[in-house]
Protein backbone atom coordinates (compact mmCIF):
# COMPACT_ATOMS: atom_id res chain seq x y z
CA UNK A 1 0.00 0.00 0.00
CA UNK A 2 1.08 3.64 -1.11
CA UNK A 3 1.45 6.20 1.26
CA UNK A 4 0.99 10.10 1.10
CA UNK A 5 4.14 11.58 0.18
CA UNK A 6 4.54 8.26 -2.49
CA UNK A 7 1.63 10.29 -4.47
CA UNK A 8 3.89 13.21 -5.03
CA UNK A 9 7.03 11.08 -5.91
CA UNK A 10 5.33 9.47 -8.48
CA UNK A 11 4.25 11.81 -10.06
CA UNK A 12 8.00 13.67 -10.52
CA UNK A 13 9.08 10.59 -11.38
CA UNK A 14 6.75 10.34 -14.31
CA UNK A 15 5.86 13.98 -15.37
CA UNK A 16 8.21 16.08 -13.88
CA UNK A 17 7.56 19.07 -16.05
CA UNK A 18 3.76 19.60 -15.86
CA UNK A 19 2.47 21.60 -13.79
CA UNK A 20 1.27 20.31 -10.38
CA UNK A 21 -0.29 23.63 -8.43
CA UNK A 22 -1.26 27.63 -9.32
CA UNK A 23 -1.52 29.86 -6.99
CA UNK A 24 -1.64 33.36 -7.72
CA UNK A 25 1.25 34.15 -9.75
CA UNK A 26 2.93 31.14 -8.21
CA UNK A 27 3.18 28.00 -10.59
CA UNK A 28 5.34 24.60 -9.21
CA UNK A 29 6.01 21.83 -11.59
CA UNK A 30 5.80 18.28 -10.12
CA UNK A 31 9.61 17.82 -10.24
CA UNK A 32 9.93 21.46 -8.78
CA UNK A 33 7.20 20.51 -5.80
CA UNK A 34 8.88 17.01 -5.21
CA UNK A 35 12.31 18.77 -4.65
CA UNK A 36 11.05 21.44 -2.48
CA UNK A 37 8.87 19.09 -0.18
CA UNK A 38 12.60 17.23 0.09
CA UNK A 39 14.08 20.25 1.09
CA UNK A 40 11.72 20.91 3.47
CA UNK A 41 11.19 17.23 4.88
CA UNK A 42 15.17 16.63 5.14
CA UNK A 43 15.39 20.47 6.82
CA UNK A 44 12.81 19.14 9.43
CA UNK A 45 14.91 16.37 10.47
CA UNK A 46 17.91 18.27 10.58
CA UNK A 47 16.54 20.69 13.35
CA UNK A 48 15.53 18.46 15.50
CA UNK A 49 11.94 16.80 14.29
CA UNK A 50 11.95 13.01 14.53
CA UNK A 51 9.40 10.30 12.63
CA UNK A 52 5.78 10.64 14.79
CA UNK A 53 5.89 14.09 15.95
CA UNK A 54 3.10 15.55 15.57
CA UNK A 55 3.89 19.22 13.45
CA UNK A 56 1.01 21.70 13.41
CA UNK A 57 0.54 24.73 10.80
CA UNK A 58 -1.60 27.51 11.10
CA UNK A 59 -1.52 28.56 6.97
CA UNK A 60 -3.93 29.62 4.33
CA UNK A 61 -4.10 27.90 0.95
CA UNK A 62 -1.10 28.37 -1.00
CA UNK A 63 2.06 26.13 -2.19
CA UNK A 64 3.71 26.35 1.38
CA UNK A 65 0.90 24.06 2.90
CA UNK A 66 1.11 22.02 0.31
CA UNK A 67 4.70 21.35 0.77
CA UNK A 68 3.78 21.03 4.18
CA UNK A 69 1.27 18.06 3.85
CA UNK A 70 4.27 16.20 2.12
CA UNK A 71 7.04 16.93 4.27
CA UNK A 72 5.62 15.90 7.50
CA UNK A 73 4.34 12.85 5.40
CA UNK A 74 7.35 11.95 3.98
CA UNK A 75 9.15 11.70 7.84
CA UNK A 76 6.72 9.54 9.27
CA UNK A 77 5.40 12.74 11.07
CA UNK A 78 1.73 13.59 11.77
CA UNK A 79 -0.13 16.83 10.01
CA UNK A 80 -1.95 18.58 12.33
CA UNK A 81 -3.91 21.72 10.70
CA UNK A 82 -5.03 24.29 12.66
CA UNK A 83 -7.83 26.74 10.73
CA UNK A 84 -6.82 29.99 10.09
CA UNK A 85 -8.07 32.76 12.13
CA UNK A 86 -8.18 30.96 15.60
CA UNK A 87 -7.14 32.89 18.56
CA UNK A 88 -4.46 31.79 20.81
CA UNK A 89 -6.51 29.65 23.54
CA UNK A 90 -7.81 27.64 20.55
CA UNK A 91 -4.10 27.34 18.98
CA UNK A 92 -3.15 26.03 22.67
CA UNK A 93 -5.78 23.75 22.92
CA UNK A 94 -4.90 21.69 19.70
CA UNK A 95 -1.36 22.05 20.45
CA UNK A 96 -1.23 20.71 23.82
CA UNK A 97 -3.62 18.11 23.06
CA UNK A 98 -1.58 16.49 20.45
CA UNK A 99 1.70 17.53 22.37
CA UNK A 100 3.02 19.16 18.97
CA UNK A 101 6.40 19.28 18.81
CA UNK A 102 6.59 22.16 15.66
CA UNK A 103 4.30 24.87 14.24
CA UNK A 104 4.78 26.63 11.50
CA UNK A 105 2.27 29.76 10.89
CA UNK A 106 1.90 32.50 8.67
CA UNK A 107 2.67 36.19 9.08
CA UNK A 108 -0.85 37.10 9.52
CA UNK A 109 -1.72 34.13 11.96
CA UNK A 110 2.12 34.53 13.98
CA UNK A 111 0.10 36.97 16.42
CA UNK A 112 -2.26 34.79 17.45
CA UNK A 113 0.25 32.03 18.23
CA UNK A 114 3.02 34.45 19.95
CA UNK A 115 -0.03 34.55 21.95
CA UNK A 116 -0.33 31.38 22.75
CA UNK A 117 3.99 30.21 22.96
CA UNK A 118 3.62 30.99 26.94
CA UNK A 119 1.15 27.65 27.36
CA UNK A 120 3.14 25.30 24.61
CA UNK A 121 5.48 23.54 27.04
CA UNK A 122 6.00 20.39 24.20
CA UNK A 123 7.46 22.77 21.37
CA UNK A 124 11.14 22.34 20.28
CA UNK A 125 10.51 24.30 16.66
CA UNK A 126 8.81 27.74 15.74
CA UNK A 127 8.50 28.50 12.21
CA UNK A 128 7.14 31.74 10.53
CA UNK A 129 6.27 32.25 7.04
CA UNK A 130 6.55 36.07 5.10
CA UNK A 131 7.59 38.95 6.39
CA UNK A 132 7.75 40.04 9.69
CA UNK A 133 6.43 37.21 11.26
CA UNK A 134 8.68 37.83 14.65
CA UNK A 135 8.65 33.60 15.54
CA UNK A 136 12.29 32.41 16.14
CA UNK A 137 12.82 30.13 13.13
CA UNK A 138 12.16 30.60 9.31
CA UNK A 139 10.69 28.43 6.82
CA UNK A 140 13.24 29.59 4.16
CA UNK A 141 15.86 28.47 6.92
CA UNK A 142 14.53 25.42 7.52
CA UNK A 143 14.71 24.47 4.02
CA UNK A 144 18.25 25.52 3.27
CA UNK A 145 19.15 23.04 5.73
CA UNK A 146 17.92 19.98 3.97
CA UNK A 147 18.97 18.46 0.44
CA UNK A 148 16.86 17.15 -2.52
CA UNK A 149 17.14 13.72 -1.99
CA UNK A 150 14.30 11.54 -0.71
CA UNK A 151 14.38 11.18 2.95
CA UNK A 152 15.46 7.57 4.50
CA UNK A 153 12.55 7.34 6.62
CA UNK A 154 10.74 4.28 6.22
CA UNK A 155 6.81 5.15 6.58
CA UNK A 156 4.51 2.69 7.72
CA UNK A 157 0.76 2.66 5.65
CA UNK A 158 -0.87 1.92 8.76
CA UNK A 159 0.45 4.79 10.84
CA UNK A 160 -1.30 7.65 11.23
CA UNK A 161 -0.88 10.67 9.11
CA UNK A 162 -2.66 13.40 10.03
CA UNK A 163 -5.14 14.38 12.86
CA UNK A 164 -7.99 16.63 11.84
CA UNK A 165 -10.11 18.45 14.74
CA UNK A 166 -13.71 18.36 13.96
CA UNK A 167 -15.39 22.02 14.26
CA UNK A 168 -16.75 21.76 17.84
CA UNK A 169 -20.36 22.14 16.60
CA UNK A 170 -21.04 19.79 19.25
CA UNK A 171 -18.79 20.59 22.23
CA UNK A 172 -14.60 20.62 22.24
CA UNK A 173 -13.01 20.10 19.05
CA UNK A 174 -11.61 16.40 19.06
CA UNK A 175 -8.58 15.38 16.60
CA UNK A 176 -9.51 12.55 14.50
CA UNK A 177 -6.58 10.57 13.73
CA UNK A 178 -6.27 9.32 9.62
CA UNK A 179 -3.92 7.00 8.44
CA UNK A 180 -1.77 6.79 5.45
CA UNK A 181 -3.93 4.01 4.22
CA UNK A 182 -6.72 5.38 4.66
CA UNK A 183 -6.17 8.52 2.70
CA UNK A 184 -5.00 6.42 -0.53
CA UNK A 185 -8.21 4.09 -0.64
CA UNK A 186 -10.52 7.19 0.13
CA UNK A 187 -8.63 8.81 -2.78
CA UNK A 188 -8.72 5.75 -4.83
CA UNK A 189 -12.69 4.91 -4.25
CA UNK A 190 -13.25 8.88 -5.70
CA UNK A 191 -12.04 7.99 -8.83
CA UNK A 192 -13.16 4.75 -9.03
CA UNK A 193 -16.55 7.00 -9.23
CA UNK A 194 -15.52 10.12 -11.24
CA UNK A 195 -13.10 9.90 -13.94
CA UNK A 196 -10.70 12.57 -13.13
CA UNK A 197 -7.82 12.93 -15.96
CA UNK A 198 -4.14 13.82 -15.56
CA UNK A 199 -4.41 16.83 -18.14
CA UNK A 200 -7.58 18.26 -15.67
CA UNK A 201 -7.33 21.44 -13.81
CA UNK A 202 -9.48 21.99 -10.51
CA UNK A 203 -9.92 25.24 -8.74
CA UNK A 204 -10.30 24.58 -4.84
CA UNK A 205 -10.94 27.53 -2.34
CA UNK A 206 -11.74 25.24 0.50
CA UNK A 207 -9.10 25.94 2.70
CA UNK A 208 -6.67 22.94 2.55
CA UNK A 209 -6.46 22.81 6.37
CA UNK A 210 -10.30 21.38 6.73
CA UNK A 211 -10.50 17.65 5.83
CA UNK A 212 -12.82 18.36 2.39
CA UNK A 213 -10.27 21.12 0.89
CA UNK A 214 -7.00 18.55 1.96
CA UNK A 215 -9.04 15.22 0.91
CA UNK A 216 -9.28 17.13 -2.72
CA UNK A 217 -5.76 18.00 -2.84
CA UNK A 218 -4.75 14.51 -2.20
CA UNK A 219 -7.42 13.31 -4.92
CA UNK A 220 -5.39 15.76 -7.48
CA UNK A 221 -2.08 14.41 -6.44
CA UNK A 222 -3.38 10.87 -6.91
CA UNK A 223 -4.21 11.27 -10.13
CA UNK A 224 -1.24 13.40 -11.23
CA UNK A 225 -3.60 16.75 -12.35
CA UNK A 226 -3.21 20.57 -11.63
CA UNK A 227 -4.28 22.17 -8.68
CA UNK A 228 -5.62 25.99 -8.89
CA UNK A 229 -5.59 27.21 -5.47
CA UNK A 230 -7.24 30.51 -3.85
CA UNK A 231 -7.18 32.09 -0.75
CA UNK A 232 -10.95 32.18 -0.09
CA UNK A 233 -14.45 31.57 -2.32
CA UNK A 234 -14.90 35.00 -4.48
CA UNK A 235 -17.35 34.73 -7.15
CA UNK A 236 -16.16 37.28 -9.26
CA UNK A 237 -12.40 35.36 -9.24
CA UNK A 238 -13.64 31.78 -9.86
CA UNK A 239 -15.51 32.56 -12.53
CA UNK A 240 -12.44 34.47 -14.03
CA UNK A 241 -10.18 31.84 -13.47
CA UNK A 242 -12.90 28.98 -14.92
CA UNK A 243 -11.41 30.95 -18.21
CA UNK A 244 -7.88 32.73 -17.57
CA UNK A 245 -6.88 28.79 -16.15
CA UNK A 246 -8.84 27.30 -18.46
CA UNK A 247 -10.72 24.83 -15.22
CA UNK A 248 -11.84 21.69 -15.95
CA UNK A 249 -13.39 20.46 -12.02
CA UNK A 250 -15.13 23.08 -10.03
CA UNK A 251 -16.09 22.47 -6.62
CA UNK A 252 -18.86 24.71 -4.81
CA UNK A 253 -20.23 24.27 -1.15
CA UNK A 254 -24.03 24.85 -0.60
CA UNK A 255 -23.83 28.62 0.03
CA UNK A 256 -21.30 29.13 -2.34
CA UNK A 257 -22.65 27.40 -5.18
CA UNK A 258 -25.62 29.70 -4.77
CA UNK A 259 -24.31 32.95 -4.89
CA UNK A 260 -21.31 31.47 -7.85
CA UNK A 261 -24.97 30.82 -9.56
CA UNK A 262 -26.47 34.09 -9.26
CA UNK A 263 -23.65 35.85 -10.54
CA UNK A 264 -24.67 37.85 -13.55
CA UNK A 265 -20.94 36.63 -15.40
CA UNK A 266 -22.38 33.00 -15.11
CA UNK A 267 -23.58 33.93 -18.72
CA UNK A 268 -20.82 35.78 -20.13
CA UNK A 269 -18.28 32.94 -18.96
CA UNK A 270 -16.79 30.90 -21.18
CA UNK A 271 -17.58 27.21 -19.56
CA UNK A 272 -16.20 25.15 -22.70
CA UNK A 273 -13.32 23.55 -20.48
CA UNK A 274 -15.62 22.59 -17.83
CA UNK A 275 -15.89 18.77 -17.32
CA UNK A 276 -17.23 18.26 -13.66
CA UNK A 277 -18.85 20.70 -11.12
CA UNK A 278 -19.51 18.97 -7.71
CA UNK A 279 -21.97 20.78 -6.19
CA UNK A 280 -21.61 19.57 -2.92
CA UNK A 281 -24.98 19.57 -0.56
CA UNK A 282 -25.86 18.09 2.26
CA UNK A 283 -30.37 19.24 2.10
CA UNK A 284 -30.20 21.94 -0.94
CA UNK A 285 -32.63 21.30 -3.70
CA UNK A 286 -29.72 21.97 -6.76
CA UNK A 287 -32.59 22.07 -9.13
CA UNK A 288 -32.57 25.46 -9.88
CA UNK A 289 -28.81 26.62 -9.87
CA UNK A 290 -27.89 23.46 -12.34
CA UNK A 291 -30.87 24.44 -14.72
CA UNK A 292 -29.61 27.76 -14.96
CA UNK A 293 -25.79 26.16 -15.28
CA UNK A 294 -27.17 23.97 -18.23
CA UNK A 295 -29.48 26.76 -19.97
CA UNK A 296 -25.83 28.34 -20.92
CA UNK A 297 -25.01 27.49 -24.32
CA UNK A 298 -21.26 26.67 -23.94
CA UNK A 299 -22.21 24.67 -20.39
CA UNK A 300 -21.28 21.12 -20.60
CA UNK A 301 -20.18 20.03 -17.40
CA UNK A 302 -21.05 17.17 -15.61
CA UNK A 303 -22.81 17.35 -11.95
CA UNK A 304 -21.93 15.45 -9.00
CA UNK A 305 -22.89 15.71 -5.32
CA UNK A 306 -21.50 13.46 -2.35
CA UNK A 307 -21.24 13.17 1.41
CA UNK A 308 -18.36 12.64 3.34
CA UNK A 309 -17.04 13.73 7.11
CA UNK A 310 -14.15 14.23 8.68
CA UNK A 311 -14.44 10.30 10.66
CA UNK A 312 -15.61 9.02 7.56
CA UNK A 313 -12.13 9.81 6.26
CA UNK A 314 -13.28 11.29 2.94
CA UNK A 315 -16.75 10.85 0.63
CA UNK A 316 -18.58 7.74 1.43
CA UNK A 317 -22.00 8.27 -0.86
CA UNK A 318 -22.08 9.71 -4.49
CA UNK A 319 -25.12 11.33 -6.82
CA UNK A 320 -24.10 11.19 -10.25
CA UNK A 321 -24.68 13.68 -13.24
CA UNK A 322 -27.23 12.08 -15.00
CA UNK A 323 -29.24 11.24 -11.68
CA UNK A 324 -29.18 14.95 -10.79
CA UNK A 325 -29.82 16.47 -13.99
CA UNK A 326 -32.73 14.42 -15.25
CA UNK A 327 -34.30 14.99 -11.29
CA UNK A 328 -33.66 19.29 -11.87
CA UNK A 329 -35.23 19.48 -15.75
CA UNK A 330 -38.51 16.44 -14.95
CA UNK A 331 -40.78 14.93 -12.87
CA UNK A 332 -38.54 14.44 -9.44
CA UNK A 333 -41.18 12.39 -7.49
CA UNK A 334 -38.20 10.74 -5.57
CA UNK A 335 -36.89 13.69 -4.42
CA UNK A 336 -33.42 12.62 -5.89
CA UNK A 337 -32.81 16.51 -6.08
CA UNK A 338 -31.57 16.43 -2.56
CA UNK A 339 -30.28 13.43 -2.02
CA UNK A 340 -26.67 12.50 -1.13
CA UNK A 341 -26.86 10.01 -3.46
CA UNK A 342 -25.98 5.85 -2.90
CA UNK A 343 -23.19 3.99 -0.91
CA UNK A 344 -19.48 4.37 -3.12
CA UNK A 345 -18.03 1.14 -3.54
CA UNK A 346 -16.31 -0.60 -0.75
CA UNK A 347 -18.62 1.27 1.56
CA UNK A 348 -22.06 0.88 3.64
CA UNK A 349 -24.24 3.68 5.00
CA UNK A 350 -27.99 2.04 7.15
CA UNK A 351 -29.86 4.17 9.14
CA UNK A 352 -30.25 2.46 12.31
CA UNK A 353 -32.32 2.49 15.43
CA UNK A 354 -31.43 3.27 19.42
CA UNK A 355 -30.09 -0.33 19.54
CA UNK A 356 -28.56 0.01 16.24
CA UNK A 357 -30.63 -2.37 14.50
CA UNK A 358 -30.67 -1.22 10.95
CA UNK A 359 -34.28 0.38 9.74
CA UNK A 360 -36.76 -0.27 6.68
CA UNK A 361 -36.57 1.69 3.99
CA UNK A 362 -38.13 5.47 4.58
CA UNK A 363 -37.56 5.38 8.33
CA UNK A 364 -35.57 8.15 10.04
CA UNK A 365 -32.56 6.51 11.96
CA UNK A 366 -29.18 7.60 12.57
CA UNK A 367 -26.61 7.01 9.84
CA UNK A 368 -23.71 4.54 10.26
CA UNK A 369 -20.69 4.66 7.99
CA UNK A 370 -18.67 1.64 7.17
CA UNK A 371 -15.27 1.94 5.19
CA UNK A 372 -11.78 0.52 4.80
CA UNK A 373 -10.88 4.10 5.37
CA UNK A 374 -12.79 5.36 8.23
CA UNK A 375 -10.68 7.43 10.97
CA UNK A 376 -8.88 5.38 13.39
CA UNK A 377 -10.37 7.12 16.48
CA UNK A 378 -10.40 10.66 18.65
CA UNK A 379 -6.33 11.32 19.65
CA UNK A 380 -6.38 10.66 23.44
CA UNK A 381 -9.90 9.67 23.93
CA UNK A 382 -10.63 6.31 24.15
CA UNK A 383 -14.25 6.26 25.64
CA UNK A 384 -15.36 8.81 23.04
CA UNK A 385 -13.93 6.50 20.00
CA UNK A 386 -15.46 3.43 21.35
CA UNK A 387 -18.72 5.16 21.89
CA UNK A 388 -18.56 6.36 18.21
CA UNK A 389 -16.79 3.73 16.52
CA UNK A 390 -18.78 0.03 17.33
CA UNK A 391 -18.23 -2.82 15.11
CA UNK A 392 -16.31 -1.18 12.59
CA UNK A 393 -19.19 1.04 12.16
CA UNK A 394 -18.89 4.88 12.49
CA UNK A 395 -22.08 6.64 14.24
CA UNK A 396 -22.31 9.65 12.65
CA UNK A 397 -25.38 11.70 14.98
CA UNK A 398 -26.60 12.21 11.55
CA UNK A 399 -30.61 11.62 11.12
CA UNK A 400 -31.11 9.86 7.79
CA UNK A 401 -33.16 7.63 5.77
CA UNK A 402 -32.69 5.67 3.07
CA UNK A 403 -35.27 4.63 0.19
CA UNK A 404 -35.39 1.35 -0.97
CA UNK A 405 -33.76 2.02 -4.20
CA UNK A 406 -30.79 2.39 -1.74
CA UNK A 407 -30.66 6.74 -2.13
CA UNK A 408 -29.47 8.67 1.17
CA UNK A 409 -31.08 11.66 2.34
CA UNK A 410 -30.16 13.64 5.13
CA UNK A 411 -33.04 14.90 7.90
CA UNK A 412 -30.37 16.84 10.06
CA UNK A 413 -28.16 16.21 13.27
CA UNK A 414 -29.93 14.43 15.83
CA UNK A 415 -28.81 17.15 18.39
CA UNK A 416 -30.31 19.21 15.83
CA UNK A 417 -34.21 17.06 16.23
CA UNK A 418 -36.93 19.27 17.69
CA UNK A 419 -39.10 17.74 20.30
CA UNK A 420 -42.13 20.15 20.98
CA UNK A 421 -45.12 18.51 22.60
CA UNK A 422 -43.60 15.23 22.64
CA UNK A 423 -43.13 15.15 18.35
CA UNK A 424 -40.39 14.30 16.75
CA UNK A 425 -39.80 17.58 14.49
CA UNK A 426 -37.10 17.07 11.73
CA UNK A 427 -35.59 20.84 10.86
CA UNK A 428 -34.54 20.23 7.46
CA UNK A 429 -38.02 18.67 6.25
CA UNK A 430 -38.71 22.25 7.18
CA UNK A 431 -35.82 24.04 5.43
CA UNK A 432 -36.55 21.95 2.32
CA UNK A 433 -40.07 23.96 2.38
CA UNK A 434 -38.85 27.15 3.19
CA UNK A 435 -36.05 26.86 0.44
CA UNK A 436 -38.79 26.70 -2.11
CA UNK A 437 -40.46 29.93 -0.99
CA UNK A 438 -39.27 32.98 -3.30
CA UNK A 439 -38.11 35.34 -0.38
CA UNK A 440 -35.69 33.26 1.13
CA UNK A 441 -32.45 32.92 -0.28
CA UNK A 442 -30.97 31.09 3.37
CA UNK A 443 -32.61 29.59 6.49
CA UNK A 444 -31.66 27.55 9.27
CA UNK A 445 -34.72 26.11 11.64
CA UNK A 446 -34.01 25.45 15.58
CA UNK A 447 -35.55 24.51 18.43
CA UNK A 448 -35.38 26.95 21.27
CA UNK A 449 -36.81 26.40 24.98
CA UNK A 450 -40.76 26.82 25.56
CA UNK A 451 -42.68 26.45 28.84
CA UNK A 452 -45.62 25.00 27.39
CA UNK A 453 -43.83 22.62 24.29
CA UNK A 454 -40.84 22.01 25.95
CA UNK A 455 -38.99 23.32 22.86
CA UNK A 456 -40.56 25.69 19.98
CA UNK A 457 -39.68 25.34 16.21
CA UNK A 458 -38.34 28.49 15.21
CA UNK A 459 -37.51 29.50 11.47
CA UNK A 460 -34.19 31.40 11.07
CA UNK A 461 -33.92 33.38 7.44
CA UNK A 462 -32.19 35.33 5.16
CA UNK A 463 -34.39 36.60 2.56
CA UNK A 464 -34.32 37.12 -0.86
CA UNK A 465 -36.43 40.58 -1.57
CA UNK A 466 -39.12 41.53 0.13
CA UNK A 467 -40.30 39.06 3.08
CA UNK A 468 -42.50 39.55 6.07
CA UNK A 469 -43.14 36.56 8.78
CA UNK A 470 -46.90 35.86 8.28
CA UNK A 471 -46.22 35.18 4.70
CA UNK A 472 -43.39 32.22 5.25
CA UNK A 473 -46.01 30.80 8.03
CA UNK A 474 -49.21 30.58 5.66
CA UNK A 475 -46.96 29.19 2.98
CA UNK A 476 -45.49 26.69 5.64
CA UNK A 477 -49.20 25.70 6.70
CA UNK A 478 -50.23 24.35 3.05
CA UNK A 479 -47.04 22.32 2.95
CA UNK A 480 -46.73 21.05 6.46
CA UNK A 481 -48.54 19.46 9.51
CA UNK A 482 -49.51 21.87 12.39
CA UNK A 483 -46.77 20.85 14.68
CA UNK A 484 -43.99 21.45 12.01
CA UNK A 485 -44.65 24.78 11.53
CA UNK A 486 -42.22 27.38 13.05
CA UNK A 487 -43.88 28.91 16.05
CA UNK A 488 -41.32 32.11 14.97
CA UNK A 489 -39.48 33.47 11.91
CA UNK A 490 -36.52 35.72 12.78
CA UNK A 491 -34.92 37.79 9.66
CA UNK A 492 -31.21 37.59 10.25
CA UNK A 493 -28.49 38.89 7.53
CA UNK A 494 -26.31 36.30 7.95
CA UNK A 495 -25.45 32.93 10.16
CA UNK A 496 -22.92 32.35 12.70
CA UNK A 497 -21.09 30.01 10.35
CA UNK A 498 -16.88 27.47 10.42
CA UNK A 499 -14.21 28.01 7.87
CA UNK A 500 -16.04 26.40 4.93
CA UNK A 501 -19.68 27.95 5.81
CA UNK A 502 -21.12 25.16 7.33
CA UNK A 503 -24.03 26.92 9.86
CA UNK A 504 -23.46 26.44 13.58
CA UNK A 505 -26.55 25.84 14.92
CA UNK A 506 -25.19 25.31 18.35
CA UNK A 507 -24.25 29.01 18.53
CA UNK A 508 -27.50 29.80 16.46
CA UNK A 509 -29.50 28.26 19.74
CA UNK A 510 -26.85 30.05 21.61
CA UNK A 511 -27.85 33.46 20.24
CA UNK A 512 -31.72 33.03 20.23
CA UNK A 513 -31.33 31.96 24.08
CA UNK A 514 -29.61 34.83 24.90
Amino acid sequence: MMVIGDLLLHNARRIPAREAIVCGDARISWGELNASVNRLANGLLANGVVPGDRVAFILGNGIDIVRLYYAVAKIGCVSVPIMPRSVGREIAHIVNDVAATAIVASADQAAAVREALPGLATLKLVIGLGADHGLPTDLATVMTAGHEDEPSVAVDPASTCAILFTSGTTGAPKGCMLSHSAKVLSRMSMLDHVAYQETDRALLFMPLTASLGADMLHTHVLRGMTTVLVSRFDEVEMLRLVEAERITVLYALETTFDKLVAHPDVETTDWSGLRFFFATSATRDLGPAVTRLKAQPNFRAAFWNAYGCTEGGGWLTFIGAEEIEAAASGDDAAGLRRSIGRECMMARVDCVDGQGVSLPPGQIGEMTLSAPWLFSGYWGQPERTAEALQDGRYFTGDLARKDAAGYVFLEGRMKDMIKTGGVNVYPAEIEMVLKGHPGVREVAVVGVPDADWGEKVVACVIADGPCVDQDLLDYCKGELAGFKVPKAVIFMTDFPRDVVGKILKRDLRLQLAA
